[in-house]
């Protein structure tokens, strides 16, 4: 399942994915990762609708190309919110569920270093999550 705040750009990588891997059951929702009763309501949907959460992986991730003194309180914040918590509520929603299911262990894997994508640019509302 994939959680996505962009439904268009969601489902043109479910798509995407469908083409790859057309054996494998792919789904999409609609969730705001920074909304802890949408994740975990999403997290049990998705249990209800794939039988399981097996493991998790955050992808979600937000840069602010924007040079540190020039950040705003606002920009800073929403990038910790979708990067940082966003992470901690879908690890904990999952691990919930998993717990449910008799399993104990949580495999989470985290990707949030693009910031080499886009070079050292003094972000220092990035640098904290990485």
């Amino acid at each position: 399942m994939i959680f996505d705040v962009n439904q268009a750009e969601a489902e043109r990588k479910i798509l995407e994915l469908r083409a790859e891997f057309p054996a494998s059951t792919i789904c999409s929702k609609i969730v705001n990762i920074t909304d802890d009763a949408a994740v975990t309501k999403a997290v049990v949907e998705t249990v209800e609708e794939l039988g399981s959460v097996d493991i998790l992986l955050c992808f979600a991730g937000v840069v602010g190309c924007v040079h540190a003194i020039d950040m705003t309180g606002t920009e800073f914040k929403r990038v910790l919110d979708i990067n940082t918590t966003g992470s901690f509520l879908c690890a904990r929603a999952a691990s919930n569920e998993m717990i449910k299911q008799g399993k104990h262990i949580l495999a989470m894997i985290a990707a949030s270093d693009v910031c080499e994508s886009y070079g050292e640019i003094l972000q220092a509302n990035f640098e904290p999550v990485r």
